[in-house]
C-alpha cells in the first residue's frame, strides 16, 4: 500500500514537472485563494470565535443607561448604579470604571500611563486573578481610603523589568501616591489592549446627583441567569428608581449588552462581508484552475487511453489524479498559508486598532485546520474534474487524443466555468462600487470644522499640583500665552473635549422659564473652551459672540450652543439672552451665541445638541490643545518647549493632525473597500484569464474550421465576430446568473452602507458594463489570432 502510494507521487511528481508552466501559474492561482481565506479566517477566528480570555466570558455584560423615549444609549451615573447594585438580585458581581491617563513622574522622567480607575469589584467581574500580589482591596472604592493600584503584566515588565519587589511599592501616578497590589497576568486587558494600570475609584456618593452620567459598567451574571432575565430584574428596579426620581430617571431604562458582542459586534459583519468576497475568489481560482487542468487533460487523452488499455481501471487512474492534485494543493496551500501568516502580521502591525482583539489574533490549530481542509477539498475537486474528464472508453480517448478538436464534453465544462467566474465576479464588483461610494459619501460629509493645518494634542494635569480650579487657569493661560507666540501659530485654543478624540462628556439641563418636559430631562454634549478655541478649529459663528478674556471667574456664567440644541429646544426664538439650568449643580449660564453643529465621534450620526462652555468658569484637569498653523507638525518642538516652559513635568501626548483623527474614524469604512475592492479586481483578473483562456483553446481547436470559412470566402470580421459572438455567449448568462447573487450581496452590506441604496442600479450598470469590457479585452486577442488564418492550412490538412 506504501510502495502503490509512493509510486503515484512520483508519478504525480513527474506530471507536474512536466507541465512547469501550468504546474507555476496554477499553483500561484491556488496561493492567492488559500491565502486570503486563511488570511481572513485567522481573524475572524480570534475576533469572533475565540471566547474571551476570562473565566466564563458568555456570564459578562456591559451595562447601560438607555432612554425609552429616543432608545438613545449612555453611560451610568453613579448614584443609579449604586442603587441597582445595591437591589439587584441576578448579578454576582457589578462595577464601574472609567478611562484615566496618569503621569507617572520618577527621578525627573515624567511618563504617560494609560489605565482606568475602577471600583472595588472590578477584578471579580472577570474572575482573573492577579499574576502577582493581590487585586483592589473591598473598600478601595470608599471615599478617603488609601489609594491603591494593579499593574499590567506588560507595564511591569517594561518598567520594573519584571521585579516582584514591586509589591508594597508606591508609585505617584498625576501627583497621588498609590500602593502597588498586584500584578495583573499577560491576558488580562480591559478596557483597552493598551491599559498599563488600574487604580482604584473612590465615589463619594453623598457629593453626587442624580442625572451625572459618566461610569462605563460592567456586571456578571448570576450562575444560570439568563441576560433577558437580568434585563428584567435590573429594568424593575429603573422603573422604581423612576418613580422616586421623576426630574432626573423618568424615562430611564437599562440595556445589557454581552461583552463579546459589545467588543467585536461592529467588526461582525465587516468581517463576514470580507470572508464571502475571498469565498468567492477561491471558488473563481478553483474554476480557473479546473479549466487549465482540463487544457492539460487534453493533451493527455492518448496516455490514459494507452493505460486502460494495458488495464488502469478507474480507482486506479483516480488514485492517481488525486495524489497529482494533492501535491499542487499542498504547493498552493502552504505557499498561500505562509502568505496568509505574514499578511496578517503586517496588518495587526500597521493598523492595531482597527480589528478589535488585534492582540490576540494569532494562528491556531483551528487555522491550520481549516487550511488543511480547504487545501484536501481543492485537492478532491480538481481530481474530480479530472475522473469526469477521462471516464470515456479507451477508443474514445485514442479518438479524442488524436484529432485536433477537443471534446464537446470537455468544451461545454470549460465553457460552464468561465461562465461561472463570470457570476461569481459580479457580486463583488457590485460589493466593491457600494463600499467605494460610501467611502467617497463619508469624506464629504460636512464636520462643522476646518481640519486642516490644525495640530492637536492632549494634555492631563496632576491632581495634587493642579487640583486647585486657578492653578489649572493659570496653566492654560500660560501655555495658551506661549504657544500663540510661536512664529506661525495662527490660533491656539483649549478644549475639554476635542472631536474624533474619543474623550466626550454630557449633561443633562432645564430651560429656564419653559415647562416640564415630558418627554424627559434634555441632554446635551457638554464643552469647556477657550476664548480662541472656535478660530483655531475653524468653526463657524452663526449669531451672538464668542467668549473673551472677560468671561472669566466671577463673571456672569454663560455658553454658546450648536445649531442643533438651539432649533430643538427653542424653535421659532431667539436663543441669543436665555439661560439654561444644569440639573446637576442647579448653575443657570446663559446664552450669548450659537455655532454650526460638530460632528464630534461618527460622520454617520445625526447632529446632537452641544453646549460650550468658558474654560476659565468650568476649569478641570482634562485638556486638548488645538494649534492652528500652515506648517503644523513643524511646530511641535516648539510646543513642547513651550508646554515644559510652564511646568516641565507636564507631557504632552496623542499629538496628531486633526485631518489624521477625521481620517482614523472611517478606517475600518476604507479599510472594507480597499479588501473588497482588492479581491473584486483580483476576481475580475482571474475570470478575464479564464475567459481568454477558453477563447484562445477553443480558436486554436478550431483552426480548421477557421481555414475552411476562410478559404469559402468568410471575411475577417466575419471570423472575428464569430470569436467575440462565442465570448459573449459565455459573459450574457453569467451576468444573468450573477445579478441575483448582486442583489443578494448588496443586501448584506447595507448595515455598512452610507449615502447609497443597497440596490443602486447605476453601481450594478456600472459592474455589469466593466466586465463587459475586461470580457471584450480577453476576447480581443484570439478574435484576432483567428482573422490571421491562413487558407492554405486547410489545403494542407
Amino acid at each position: 500500500m506504501i510502495e502503490r502510494s509512493w509510486n503515484d507521487v512520483r508519478a504525480a511528481m513527474r506530471v507536474l514537472r512536466r507541465n512547469p508552466t501550468v504546474t507555476v501559474v496554477a499553483a500561484i492561482t491556488l496561493a492567492l485563494g488559500v491565502g486570503a481565506n486563511t488570511a481572513i479566517f485567522t481573524i475572524i477566528n480570534a475576533v469572533l470565535l475565540r471566547p474571551l480570555p476570562y473565566a466564563q466570558p458568555d456570564r459578562i455584560v456591559t451595562v447601560w443607561e438607555t432612554d425609552r423615549v429616543d432608545g438613545g444609549r449612555g453611560v451610568v451615573g453613579p448614584l443609579n448604579f449604586r442603587d441597582l447594585r445595591d437591589a439587584a438580585t441576578t448579578l454576582d458581581a457589578f462595577a464601574v470604571y472609567g478611562y484615566e491617563s496618569f503621569i507617572l513622574a520618577e527621578q525627573g522622567d515624567a511618563q504617560r500611563l494609560l489605565g482606568a480607575a475602577v471600583s472595588a469589584d472590578f477584578f471579580s467581574v472577570f474572575a482573573m486573578e492577579p499574576f502577582l500580589g493581590r487585586s483592589l482591596s473591598a473598600s478601595s472604592d470608599a471615599p478617603g481610603a488609601p489609594r491603591e493600584a494593579v499593574l499590567a503584566n506588560g507595564f511591569w515588565q517594561r518598567r520594573f523589568g519584571g521585579d516582584p519587589g514591586i509589591l508594597g511599592r508606591t508609585l505617584v501616578l498625576s501627583g497621588v501616591p498609590h500602593e502597588v497590589t498586584g500584578v495583573m497576568p499577560a491576558a488580562f486587558a480591559f478596557p483597552h489592549a493598551n491599559v498599563d494600570v488600574w487604580t482604584s475609584y473612590p465615589i463619594d456618593y453623598a457629593r453626587e446627583s442624580r442625572g451625572s452620567n459618566y461610569l462605563f459598567a460592567v456586571a456578571k451574571l448570576g450562575q444560570g441567569i439568563t441576560i433577558e432575565r437580568a434585563h428584567t430584574d435590573l429594568n424593575a428596579i429603573a422603573r422604581t428608581l423612576g418613580d422616586a426620581f421623576p426630574e432626573t430617571n423618568a424615562n430611564t431604562a437599562v440595556l445589557l449588552v454581552g461583552l463579546q458582542e459589545e467588543i467585536v459586534g461592529s467588526a461582525r459583519t465587516m468581517l463576514l462581508v470580507v470572508l464571502g468576497a475571498v469565498g468567492l475568489v477561491l471558488l473563481i481560482a478553483c474554476a480557473n484552475v479546473s479549466n487549465l487542468v482540463l487544457v492539460r487533460a487534453t493533451g493527455r487523452s492518448t496516455e490514459i487511453a494507452v493505460r486502460r488499455a494495458l488495464g488502469a481501471d478507474t480507482p486506479t487512474l483516480a488514485r492517481q489524479f488525486l495524489a497529482e492534485s494533492l501535491l499542487l494543493s499542498l504547493l498552493a496551500g502552504a505557499a498561500g498559508v505562509a502568505l496568509a501568516f505574514w499578511g496578517v502580521a503586517a496588518l495587526v502591525r500597521s493598523s492595531p486598532d482597527l480589528i478589535p482583539r488585534s492582540g490576540e489574533i494569532t494562528p491556531d490549530i483551528r487555522v491550520l485546520g481549516v487550511a488543511l481542509l480547504v487545501i484536501l477539498s481543492i485537492a478532491l475537486i480538481l481530481a474530480c474534474v479530472q475522473i469526469v474528464a477521462f471516464g470515456r472508453r479507451p477508443s474514445f480517448l485514442v479518438r479524442e487524443g488524436a484529432g485536433n478538436s477537443a471534446g464537446r464534453g470537455k468544451q461545454r465544462t470549460r465553457s460552464a466555468l468561465a461562465t461561472a467566474q463570470i457570476a461569481l465576479v459580479l457580486p463583488l464588483l457590485s460589493g466593491a462600487g457600494l463600499l467605494i461610494q460610501t467611502l467617497r459619501a463619508l469624506q464629504a460629509v460636512p464636520t462643522g470644522f476646518a481640519p486642516e493645518h490644525v495640530l492637536t494634542m492632549n494634555a492631563s494635569l496632576s491632581e495634587t499640583r493642579y487640583g486647585e480650579p486657578e492653578r489649572q487657569r493659570l496653566f492654560v493661560t500660560a501655555v495658551l500665552e506661549r504657544v500663540t507666540a510661536i512664529p506661525g501659530v495662527e490660533a491656539a485654543g483649549i478644549t475639554s473635549d476635542l472631536p474624533f478624540s474619543g474623550s466626550r462628556a454630557t449633561t443633562s439641563f432645564e430651560i429656564e422659564g419653559a415647562p416640564d418636559n415630558a418627554g424627559g430631562t434634555p441632554v446635551a454634549d457638554h464643552r469647556q473652551i477657550s476664548p480662541d478655541y472656535f478660530r483655531a478649529m475653524g468653526i463657524a459663528l452663526l449669531r451672538g459672540r464668542t467668549f473673551t478674556s472677560e468671561d472669566g471667574e466671577g463673571a456672569v456664567p454663560v455658553a454658546i450652543v450648536n445649531q442643533t440644541l438651539a432649533s430643538r429646544y427653542f424653535p421659532g426664538i431667539d436663543p441669543i439672552g436665555r439661560r439654561i439650568i444644569y440639573s446637576r449643580s442647579r448653575t443657570r449660564v446663559q446664552i450669548i451665541g450659537v455655532v454650526s453643529d460638530v460632528v464630534h465621534d461618527d460622520l454617520r450620526a445625526e447632529p446632537i445638541a452641544e453646549i460650550y462652555v468658558p474654560f476659565a468658569q468650568f476649569p478641570l484637569t482634562r485638556i486638548f490643545l488645538a494649534v492652528r498653523a500652515v506648517t503644523g507638525p513643524v511646530l511641535l518642538p516648539a510646543i513642547r518647549a513651550a508646554v515644559a516652559d510652564v511646568d516641565p513635568e507636564q507631557p504632552v501626548y496623542s499629538v496628531r493632525m486633526m485631518e489624521e483623527r477625521v481620517a482614523q474614524s472611517i478606517a475600518p469604512q476604507r479599510a472594507t473597500s480597499l479588501l473588497i475592492t482588492t479581491f473584486s479586481l483580483l476576481a475580475l483578473v482571474l475570470a478575464s484569464i479564464g475567459l481568454y483562456g477558453v477563447i484562445a483553446y477553443g480558436v486554436a481547436h478550431r483552426s480548421r474550421e477557421l481555414a475552411i470559412r476562410t478559404a469559402l470566402g468568410a471575411r475577417p470580421a466575419d471570423l472575428a465576430r464569430l470569436v467575440l459572438q462565442h465570448g459573449f455567449l459565455l459573459v450574457l448568462p453569467g451576468l444573468l446568473i450573477g445579478l441575483g447573487a448582486a442583489l443578494v450581496f448588496m443586501r448584506v452590506l447595507a448595515s455598512l452602507l452610507f449615502g447609497v441604496e443597497p440596490g443602486d442600479a447605476m453601481t450594478l450598470a456600472l459592474a455589469c458594463m466593466s466586465i463587459i469590457l475586461i470580457a471584450l479585452a480577453a476576447c480581443w486577442s484570439p478574435a484576432r489570432r483567428a482573422t490571421r488564418t491562413d487558407p492554405m492550412y486547410a489545403m494542407r490538412a
